[in-house]
């Protein structure tokens, strides 16, 4: 089952805080997935059973602490790499990749209607952010008790 480009819109209005499909507000939301400039977290409604993906994208980035370096403000091409990859320090683009150190350190991913942030860190300069993401699109994966029966036209 898929929703229509209307009801994706009203659903990431309405937060993501109601069922695609039912619109109960009894969601449990699974621990979310990350990726480079992503967020995706299952989701399970428990009155009609529907399943469903909520997609965040990364949208902006708030310096919180100037670190080592006491940059006080991103530049615009700063912000800019910076939501184009997600995956360096936004201040000294210190990424870890060679695997010899620490990696960026990220909290809890909090979301708020359809919105969602993380604090991020950096063990290099020790500046923080916050990683701020917009609830972009939702995928259903289940449409639970409400989901057309074998043979019946979708």
């Amino acid at each position: 089952m898929q929703l229509t480009d209307t009801q994706k819109m009203e659903f990431i209005e309405h937060g993501g805080d109601i069922c695609p499909i039912c619109s109960d507000s009894s969601i449990e939301h699974d621990e979310p997935d990350f990726g480079d400039t992503s967020v995706s977290q299952d989701c399970q409604c428990s009155h009609c059973f529907a399943e469903w993906n909520n997609q965040y994208v990364l949208s902006a980035v708030k310096l919180l602490e100037p670190g080592k370096l006491n940059i006080k403000a991103l530049s615009p091409l700063q912000e800019e790499r910076y939501l184009s990859h997600g995956q360096a320090c936004v201040i000294c683009q210190y990424d870890n990749m060679d695997g010899s150190g620490l990696g960026l350190n990220c909290d809890e991913f909090l979301k708020v209607a359809s919105k969602g942030k993380m604090a991020v860190s950096c063990p290099c300069c020790n500046a923080s952010w916050n990683d701020q993401f917009e609830l972009d699109d939702v995928i259903i994966t289940n449409a639970g008790k409400y989901a057309p029966a074998e043979g019946d036209a979708a």
